[in-house]
């Protein structure tokens, strides 16, 4: 799940680089509740609290501080010891960024909830950009169904 503005931005200096867009919050909730969720160690530093999920963490680095600001988390894992394709067949995680997490498991992925704002960010130092292109997105993925039209934009379910 990521949602990108019309140039392709997921962040800024560690958060979200647009105001809370409240249906996208909503859409977030729902397709995470109660499950297992997979983060990159930034984007894990930068989450607000999230009850009921179970949090796993991919880092490069075992000094990560797990706080319990996230409700119930899972483990720390090492990205150079993990098998990604174990990893998604048995756990079924939600890859939910950042950068770097999205361009080692979403080729992976079966499908893709992409919410894709009416607005550009400016692109400046800081941003993270979605690691793929559209044109990317097509070759790895051969449907793609608008799940709803949000109030900035729409929510897509692409499909393999």
């Amino acid at each position: 799940i990521t949602a990108v503005s019309r140039n392709w931005v997921i962040g800024k200096d560690g958060n979200l680089p647009w105001p809370s867009q409240k249906e996208d919050f909503t859409h977030f909730k729902n397709l995470t509740w109660r499950k297992t969720i997979l983060v990159g160690r930034k984007t894990f530093e930068s989450l607000p609290l999230l009850k009921n999920r179970y949090i796993d963490v991919l880092s490069n680095t075992t000094e990560l501080a797990l706080v319990n600001k996230v409700g119930l988390v899972g483990t720390v894992r090492n990205e150079s010891n993990i098998d990604i394709d174990y990893y998604i067949d048995q756990v079924k995680p939600v890859i939910c960024g950042g950068g770097e997490i999205y361009k080692l498991f979403i080729p992976k992925c079966r499908e893709l909830y992409l919410t894709e704002f009416d607005f550009e960010v400016d692109e400046v130092e800081g941003i993270v950009k979605f690691p793929l292109t559209n044109l990317e997105l097509w070759a790895m993925f051969n449907r793609r169904e608008e799940i709803k039209k949000i109030e900035n934009g729409r929510i897509w379910h692409y499909t393999k």
